[in-house]
């Protein structure tokens, strides 16, 4: 019995130490200016144990007063430019705005989402590897953390 309980306990003991099951959340961010706009984007990418489950994506274009009029259409714009992501199983897609600050956000649970989808967006793939993601943001200019 006692062989039985230390067994169980070094097994628990190591599941913990080693992470096993842990959340791990990757935040990357970056920033561009474009005449009268300044886009931010921020990806939050959660991996479970050390695979890729879920992206949550967030892009905030903020114009200046000179462009203020023009807010519906560019979130408009953004809202087309990222169409392909609505009404698809596993994907929350949003867009608003308010004064000179267009939103547009984008949650996919990776685990939901089927394979061919994923094909056809250009998203990861579950499982994707850590490393491997943060490489892939810092390589296209984002700033990970």
């Amino acid at each position: 019995m006692k062989k039985l309980m230390f067994l169980s306990f070094l097994v628990l003991t190591l599941s913990i130490v080693s992470g096993c099951g842990r959340e791990k959340i990757l935040t990357c961010t970056k920033s561009e200016d474009s005449v009268g706009m300044t886009m931010n984007q921020n990806i939050i990418t959660t991996f479970k144990g050390n695979k890729l489950t879920k992206i949550n994506m967030s892009i905030d274009v903020i114009v200046d007063d000179q462009y203020k009029s023009q807010i519906e259409t560019i979130e408009s714009s953004l809202k087309s430019q990222f169409s392909n992501y609505e009404n698809q199983k596993g994907i929350t897609f949003k867009t608003s705005s308010k004064d000179k600050t267009v939103n547009l956000n984008i949650i996919a649970d990776l685990k939901n989402i089927d394979s061919k989808t994923k094909e056809k967006l250009e998203m990861a793939e579950a499982g994707e590897k850590y490393k491997n993601v943060k490489a892939d943001f810092e390589n296209d200019g984002y700033k990970c953390k």
